[in-house]
């Protein structure tokens, strides 16, 4: 990327941006300052007590990288692309859908800056070693972007990155917020299959991308999940997973949670059916059978098992009459069987959010990416990017 001089310079897309080669010496003054508020062992080697990095020449031989150098960078487009053209020679295939991921966490605002720094090997051409991804971002988004960036890491350290680290799973999010006391990764894994229920989507939640930030954000907007995770505790794996069942029994609940209890506790105890036509009962049946059939395939399908649980729901809500045959595996949303007025709200809640937004601006040209920033409202950015995607079709019809 470019380098800072004291004059002037545009950086030459025919050539490669390097950094140039020099130690950055510690800090001995400032790291040198002690307080009897902090304890040493509090600290981290090269951070000094006000909490800015100090690059110790001594701990820099010690990791074999002298050359080591940190800088926050403010990265435009235009430096982007002269860094993934000249300087990625030695990284992995560019992956076009985590790109578009990483859009789409821009667009919804969850993307803001954590210090996970773009990395240059020590090689001779100073090549990329982590952050294409992001660069690519950049350049997508034509938005530029501060980033830590850091030069001089031994080119072997490449077969580390994104090897053993754990990522941040949204239950790990639910215990860092302290949103829940218990059942934090299965009520995050009930949330994202809520959401995609909440957007008219059960069918198909692979297309919708809810981040650890969404879940974070979205979990107080449904305080009864936490009850209805711990309601279904103690159910065999025959009957869904606990996600599942969280899900099924918070969105009967949502309708009538006394008859939502009644519902699960005869699927649980398998106790209490008043007929052999018992909604319940047949739910139940239906479960298992199902369960024993996708065992030896070794593969289940989460909406079609919340499917399952709605079907002999809306049913005895209606007090319609069922069989084992009325259970159907819907393979498009339209055919979910919703609880009452939830598909309605659902295509009204898509029309009004974020999630749509987000889709939108994905389909749009740059310039209207740009233009909506001076729109306000989530509702009025959505009726000007659907007249601009309107218009954008009928002038490529035009020119076909």
């Amino acid at each position: 990327m470019a380098t800072k001089n004291t004059t002037k310079k545009t950086a030459s897309k025919s050539a490669p941006i390097k950094r140039k080669r020099t130690r950055i010496p510690a800090d001995k003054k400032t790291s040198a300052k002690k307080t009897s508020t902090h304890e040493d062992k509090k600290l981290l080697p090269g951070v000094n007590i006000q909490g800015s990095l100090s690059l110790d020449p001594e701990l820099l031989k010690e990791i074999g990288a002298e050359g080591l150098q940190a800088e926050l960078v403010k990265v435009t487009p235009e430096m982007a692309e002269n860094v993934l053209k000249y300087q990625n020679k030695r990284n992995r295939p560019l992956s076009t859908s985590h790109v578009k991921k990483l859009v789409r966490e821009q667009y919804k605002g969850n993307w803001i800056f954590n210090a996970d720094p773009v990395r240059f090997m020590d090689d001779a051409n100073q090549n990329l070693m982590d952050g294409q991804h992001r660069l690519a971002k950049i350049i997508e988004t034509g938005v530029p972007e501060v980033l830590l960036v850091v030069w001089g890491i031994p080119a072997d350290a490449i077969d580390t990155i994104d090897n053993v680290g754990k990522n941040r799973t949204g239950g790990d999010v639910f215990f860092l917020h302290k949103k829940t006391d218990k059942y934090w990764n299965e009520q995050a894994a009930a949330l994202r299959l809520l959401l995609a229920y909440e957007y008219g989507n059960p069918c198909r939640t692979q297309n919708f991308s809810f981040s650890n930030m969404d879940l974070n954000r979205e979990y107080s907007k449904y305080p009864g999940l936490a009850e209805s995770a711990n309601f279904v505790v103690g159910m065999p794996q025959t009957l869904g997973a606990h996600s599942i069942r969280t899900v099924a029994h918070y969105i009967m609940a949502r309708q009538d949670k006394e008859k939502a209890d009644e519902f699960f506790t005869k699927i649980k105890t398998k106790i209490g059916f008043e007929e052999e036509n018992d909604h319940a009962l047949l739910t139940l049946n239906k479960l298992e059978a199902y369960h024993s059939q996708m065992a030896k395939t070794g593969k289940t399908l989460n909406f079609v098992i919340l499917a399952y649980y709605l079907t002999g729901w809306n049913a005895m809500m209606e007090d319609r009459k069922i069989t084992t045959r009325s259970f159907k595996s819907p393979m498009t949303n339209d055919r979910f069987p919703y609880a009452e007025h939830d598909w309605k709200d659902a295509q009204e809640r898509l029309k009004s959010s974020q999630i749509y937004l987000t889709d939108l601006m994905m389909k749009v040209s740059p310039e209207a990416r740009v233009a909506v920033n001076d729109v306000r409202g989530t509702v009025a950015k959505i009726n000007f990017l659907e007249s601009c995607y309107e218009r954008e079709q009928e002038l490529s019809d035009e020119d076909a």
